[in-house]
């Protein structure tokens, strides 16, 4: 009996949604995983970052099956519950939690966990007649049920990992060279989220983990380190904002200070 020689890609992906591995087919439009289009500049999805590594693109896909994978691999949903979305390191954790007499809280905003396997097979169900760009926002809207519409571009070319680069060299010398103005200027961040003002002008509720991130911001200092902060504007961006002009005061300035809120 003839020996079977397995090529290159073949057991990779899943051949019954598109032929062949990718050096049988002619390349398409390129995507990236939706994690980090989401959040590029969250440390958790840098490894889903589109990077040239040994001569190879990494992280940047052509075929649907091929970004299910990643997210199955990289993305899994880990034990959590269901109810107030701890995460466990393991089923017994799991299973003890839910077992406790005492039952914890509900909690009804979603955080960014991962991929369930009810999501993954919806996202493997759907019409395969779809041109890929369709099936990525359906599946994005699937993994992020919360927030389903993306508004930024799916493709790496317009989602430059350079880039990204730049601005984390940037933030990283802002934090080491000025840090009391970077914390006076995140400490403005936090009293807009915390605002009445500003929660009467949020859309949706805020994801879990950007509150757990703002509020663990320690204490800016009662005044920035140089410069008067009469009149100085601060842009702030978040997905949900009413583009509206608001009013904060600023530390130890006695004044009004103005904060852009702008949507995306």
């Amino acid at each position: 009996m003839a020996e079977v020689t397995r090529q290159f890609g073949d057991l990779d992906y899943e051949r019954n949604d598109e032929a062949g591995p990718p050096a049988r087919r002619n390349r398409g439009p390129s995507f990236i995983c939706q994690f980090y289009a989401r959040s590029p500049l969250e440390t958790r999805f840098q490894k889903c970052r589109p990077r040239e590594e040994g001569g190879r693109t990494l992280n940047v896909f052509t075929r649907h099956a091929d970004l299910t994978q990643h997210h199955r691999r990289i993305h899994p949903m880990p034990p959590h519950c269901p109810r107030c979305w701890e995460v466990f390191d393991g089923t017994d954790q799991e299973q003890a939690h839910a077992r406790a007499d005492v039952r914890c809280d509900v909690v009804h905003v979603r955080p960014v966990l991962g991929v369930g396997a009810q999501q993954l097979r919806e996202m493997a169900t759907r019409p395969r007649n779809l041109p890929f760009e369709q099936r990525w926002y359906r599946d994005y809207a699937t993994i992020f049920p919360d927030e389903p519409h993306f508004t930024g571009s799916p493709c790496p070319t317009l989602m430059n990992g350079d880039f990204i680069d730049i601005v984390n060299n940037c933030i990283d010398r802002l934090e080491s060279e000025t840090p009391d103005l970077c914390g006076w200027t995140l400490s403005v961040v936090r009293q807009m989220f915390e605002s009445q003002r500003l929660g009467s002008r949020i859309s949706r509720p805020l994801p879990l983990d950007l509150l757990q991130e703002y509020t663990s911001f320690p204490e800016a200092p009662s005044e920035p380190a140089s410069g008067n902060t009469t009149g100085r504007r601060v842009s702030i961006s978040y997905r949900g904002v009413d583009p509206t002009m608001l009013q904060l005061a600023a530390p130890g300035s006695g004044q009004g200070e103005s904060v852009q809120g702008s949507g995306s």
